[in-house]
């Protein structure tokens, strides 16, 4: 597959208890590729905050079966606070070139996507679960992951998914996926949607993709990687843990300068993840995969 069509785009966030749900201004050829199942296309966003702000946002691809896709964003913050914010929204169409149209970004490299379907009853309810995306091989494989709902309604429309990945001790790299609910203020069941899964092994730029590493510093609790500034582009960011089941349900907070490891701490007194989170992350415990294609990356 190869990137079809790519854009960044401004959208003033109003914070509300309720996500948002933003319209993409799709091209009409590329509006009409996404429909055809023969090029067989997804949607992967990532969203920054560009004004100071103590919560962080997370994005899901809404994709209803006879609509054009839409980003569902949410705000999560210790304490609700009505307000609006300045973000910043990358978003990308992958797919097959089945027209072969030449002028298609960046031919010479490899992308695939991994689709994972996450189907829940009353039977079968699940705060976390770990799904097999791909055998490790001797190839610099990386990934970026994105959840996708058929539906937004009253069961999932307050549920932010999560994930990060992990290389298991059976040379497997698995994502861990997790829900938040922001009205609860508590981990929840997750929902039923599909985890889509971009693996990058060959780009034809390789400074636009890697590995980055966290840092410790005495001004903030959590591991962190600063970018310098003139680096303002929105980045296709995912985490990867070191090792299996040491850690729980983690989000990051991108920002333009800053990347900042999150976790939540719920309300709910006898939850498992919370009980079960080690008491403190390290910088150790984590690296964080990029992709930023078509930029070079500029790291302090």
């Amino acid at each position: 597959k190869r990137i079809l069509y790519s854009k960044i785009e401004d959208f003033k966030y109003q914070l509300e208890e309720d996500p948002e749900v933003m319209d993409l201004n799709i091209p009409t050829n590329i509006s009409e590729m996404i429909r055809q199942e023969d090029a067989d296309c997804n949607i992967f966003a990532t969203v920054v905050d560009t004004t100071k702000s103590s919560g962080f946002f997370t994005c899901q691809i809404l994709c209803p079966s006879k609509a054009d896709p839409r980003i569902v964003i949410h705000c999560t913050q210790k304490r609700f606070k009505k307000r609006q914010c300045k973000l910043k929204i990358r978003w990308m169409v992958i797919g097959y070139d089945i027209n072969f149209n030449y002028k298609f970004l960046d031919h010479n490299y490899q992308l695939d996507v991994r689709k994972s379907d996450v189907s829940v009853n009353a039977s079968t309810k699940f705060y976390n679960k770990s799904l097999d995306i791909m055998p490790v091989t001797t190839k610099r494989n990386l990934f970026v992951g994105i959840p996708t709902l058929s539906t937004l309604d009253s069961s999932n429309k307050r549920l932010i998914i999560g994930h990060h990945f992990v290389n298991t001790q059976g040379n497997k790299t698995q994502a861990y996926v997790f829900s938040y609910c922001s009205e609860k203020n508590s981990y929840d069941n997750l929902p039923s949607f599909t985890f889509y899964t971009l693996v990058i092994s060959n780009y034809n730029n390789p400074k636009t993709y890697g590995t980055l590493q966290f840092k410790n510093s005495y001004l903030f609790k959590k591991p962190y990687i600063e970018f310098c500034k003139d680096s303002l582009k929105p980045k296709y960011v995912s985490l990867c843990s070191m090792e299996e089941n040491k850690n729980g349900p983690i989000f990051l907070k991108q920002t333009i300068y800053k990347i900042r490891i999150k976790d939540i701490n719920c309300k709910s007194k006898d939850c498992i993840i919370c009980i079960n989170k080690p008491l403190k992350i390290s910088k150790e415990d984590f690296s964080c995969y990029f992709f930023d294609p078509h930029e070079r990356l500029n790291l302090n």
